[in-house]
């Protein structure tokens, strides 16, 4: 089970944040702080969490609380949540990643996700029962899955598809354990490791002469997430 603490010097993120949901299939805790002092003894329970670290901005006295907590607590991850000019000092400061403001739901999730997958995961490859036997299918090699009613098409490099009777929800798992597979409006999940190219309506991938064809407003959606904006 991971644990997400969660700190913001005087102020209380639970009503903000409870709301967000990390994970649909791995169990997980949330705890929030919001004193130095309290912040320490949490991170003394859980010494492998992922701690976002909340401020408007990043000060001096932020600077030496988070050194001292990578100093102190060699396997927490510390995700630092401030304003984008605090970029460059997050990279000093060698923190585990960096979220600008705002922060939403998905980007929280990013880097929920990046801690499964420098963990290792859980599963990095798809089950595949067909007429020929079990395949395994790495994530790396599909470019994206298509919901088609109760089916979900699954799109592979060097052209190749194969259909599967299960509904894409059903997927949603390789999102948590490759931070390159992300759920793209209820109908695609996407490999962007694998995308090459997105024009207005269409998107186009490495080793594939297929392109899929997409509306103005989630190609739109996309090339945001590829600029991570």
């Amino acid at each position: 089970m991971e644990h997400l603490i969660f700190y913001k010097k005087e102020t209380d993120l639970r009503h903000s944040v409870e709301k967000h949901k990390f994970s649909y299939t791995r169990a997980y805790t949330m705890i929030f702080t919001k004193t130095t002092k309290s912040l320490g003894q949490e991170l003394v329970k859980y010494p492998k969490a992922l701690l976002y670290y909340f401020c408007d901005t990043l000060n001096d006295e932020d600077r030496i609380s988070i050194n001292n907590i990578l100093s102190r607590f060699e396997d927490i991850k510390i995700c630092l949540c401030t304003n984008s000019k605090h970029s460059l000092q997050a990279w000093k400061l060698n923190v585990f990643d960096f979220k600008e403001h705002p922060i939403d739901n998905q980007k929280l999730q990013e880097s929920y996700r990046k801690l499964l997958y420098a963990e290792g995961g859980d599963i990095r490859a798809f089950k595949i029962k067909t007429n020929q036997g079990l395949f395994t299918i790495p994530f790396k090699s599909v470019n994206y899955l298509k919901a088609d009613g109760n089916y979900t098409k699954l799109g592979l490099i060097k052209d190749k598809s194969l259909i599967e009777t299960k509904q894409l929800q059903f997927y949603d798992f390789c999102c948590e354990n490759d931070p390159n597979m992300k759920r793209i409006h209820r109908s695609y999940i996407l490999n962007f490791r694998n995308i090459k190219r997105v024009t207005t309506d269409q998107v186009f991938f490495y080793n594939s002469e297929k392109s899929i064809k997409i509306s103005q407003t989630l190609a739109s959606k996309i090339k945001r997430t590829l600029l991570s904006k």
